[in-house]
């Protein structure tokens, strides 16, 4: 009896779980309206100037209330939170950016990362 009771328990537990729609996107970051300003951003680690490194840098940015509206944070505001700080420390570029995208109790965080560099 016991067995049949817990069975019942966890088909009953189970079947109130709510289940997680599938979800495909894609995203393009343009940086154009850097580069046209003439700061340089790269993802790769090897450029084919000179240039002196600065630092390290991240832009983090994450879901949340906003002036009493929610905004959704995307990986271009992690840009120029990064781009932001780069230009407060001098550098006139980023090189060897990567982004890490951290999804935990429906709240996304974005960290934007790189080499902050003057050529």
């Amino acid at each position: 009896m016991k067995k049949v009771l817990l069975g019942v328990l966890i088909v009953t537990a189970l079947s109130g779980c709510r289940s997680i729609p599938y979800e495909s996107y894609s995203t393009f970051l343009d940086y154009s309206s850097y580069t046209t300003q003439g700061f340089f951003l790269s993802e790769s680690n090897s450029v084919s100037f000179e240039y002196k490194a600065l630092g390290s840098l991240t832009g983090t940015v994450s879901d949340g209330d906003d002036k009493g509206e929610f905004k959704r944070a995307y990986m271009d505001d992690a840009v120029k939170v990064m781009i932001d700080k780069a230009k407060e420390v001098g550098a006139n570029g980023i090189i060897n950016i990567k982004y890490d995208i951290i999804n935990t109790n429906d709240r996304i965080t974005i960290i934007a990362r790189g080499m902050a560099i003057k050529k």
